[in-house]
């Protein structure tokens, strides 16, 4: 082989090199302000205002269900003693201590979703499903 093909085929891989190379480059920048836009994105939800929503939302069906048991036990001797205050405390790992005709307890966690769908999700605490599991 001569030097000048050698040299033409040394030439050829460089240039192969280099384009490959700013290839990666043009990509990674890319990628970086794909990443930009994502975390742009991010700041402009308000989660403090979101986790408020939530909250309101929470708190409006933990009273609905309140209310709609006290009901059902109107009449009997339990009816003054289903309690809504356990839901201020989160170590109690429910919201609503009820109790059925019977006098037997149950204890109600409230999962709250604004969006109404034929199948649903919700978070559930490692805490809340061991209060469940013993209760």
């Amino acid at each position: 082989m001569s030097d000048e093909k050698f040299l033409n085929i040394i030439n050829q891989a460089r240039e192969l090199y280099i384009n490959a190379e700013e290839e990666k480059r043009n990509d990674t920048l890319e990628d970086e302000k794909d990443v930009e836009e994502e975390i742009n994105h991010l700041e402009q939800i308000d989660y403090i205002e979101q986790h408020k929503k939530q909250i309101e939302i929470g708190q409006k069906d933990e009273d609905y269900v309140y209310n709609y048991e006290r009901k059902r036990l109107k009449g009997t001797p339990y009816y003054n003693k289903i309690c809504k205050h356990k839901a201020a405390n989160p170590k109690n790992g429910y919201d609503i201590l009820y109790y059925e005709r019977g006098g037997e307890p149950l204890y109600i966690e409230i999962k709250a979703n604004p969006k109404i769908k034929k199948e649903s999700t919700f978070k559930l605490s490692i805490h809340q499903m061991q209060t469940a599991q013993h209760m």
